[in-house]
This record gives C-alpha cells, structure tokens and sequence, in this order.
C-alpha cells in the first residue's frame, strides 16, 4: 500500500483505538479519526477529559484501524500536539452534531483539536503476520 492508499482507508474507516501513556502505564480507548492528511491525523477532545491531559504529559500515542472484514489492520503512531485552529474547531463541529451542545454550552475553548504528527504505519494481514514489518512514514515530516 502507498502513503495515499493508507490515508485513504482510514478516512474510509475512522473508528480506531487510541493508545496513549498515563503514569508508565497504557491507556487505549475508542475515537473517532477526523480527517488523515499528509500533515498529520486529526482528532478531538475536551479539555477536561484525561485524553486531553495525557497527551499533553507525554505526546506519544498509537492508533490501531482495522477493516470491517478484521483482515486489514494498520497501526499508526506518532506525536500529538495541539492545534488551536477556532475555523477547524468550526468545522468539527458543524460536520459532528454530537459535539454542538458541549460547545454551545461552554465554547469553543473546551473544544480540543489534537494531530498526531511524525506518523509511521505498520500493516498487517494474516499473510504478513511472520513477516518483517515494513514502517511506512505515513505523513510529512513536522
């Protein structure tokens, strides 16, 4: 698979799992992929959620994709920083209507963009599984 074809499929397939690190341990949850572009993968949170404080203690995370088929998984990671875009934040918002009553009840300022940036993927199939694993630098360099 090519760069393009990586950013491709997952924008087709955002549902992801999150890895980030909290006091040496892991922390993985469910999210949601906002858009994946060569500058970086773009995700949101809110201020108050511990996503939010652990990616700013230590920016190393991983997300794991996976087709709906199960047998196409990439796992990405890379650094998140913080984007403070209001237009962008504008935008996550009228695309997901679930995120409107948490800004218009407490602005845009809850509202945080996180990229993961400096990403490198990893591709696996079962005719891959014993394979060497082949990273593809998967966005621009920051």
């Amino acid at each position: 698979m090519t760069r393009d074809d990586l950013l491709q499929f997952l924008n087709a397939n955002p549902l992801c799992s999150l890895a980030t690190v909290e006091g040496g341990e892991p922390r993985v949850r469910g999210m949601h992929l906002y858009l994946a572009e060569a500058s970086g993968l773009l995700f949101h949170t809110a201020e108050p959620k511990d996503l939010y404080r652990q990616v700013r203690e230590n920016p190393r995370a991983e997300a794991c994709f996976v087709s709906p088929d199960g047998h196409l998984q990439i796992r990405v990671r890379g650094e998140m920083e913080v984007v403070e875009d209001l237009e962008l934040k504008k935008e996550m918002v009228n695309a997901r209507e679930y995120l409107q009553p948490l800004v218009w009840s407490n602005g845009f300022d809850i509202l945080k963009v996180l990229r993961m940036k400096n990403c490198t993927a990893l591709i696996w199939t079962s005719d891959l599984d014993f394979m060497p694993k082949m990273p593809i630098e998967l966005t621009d360099p920051a």
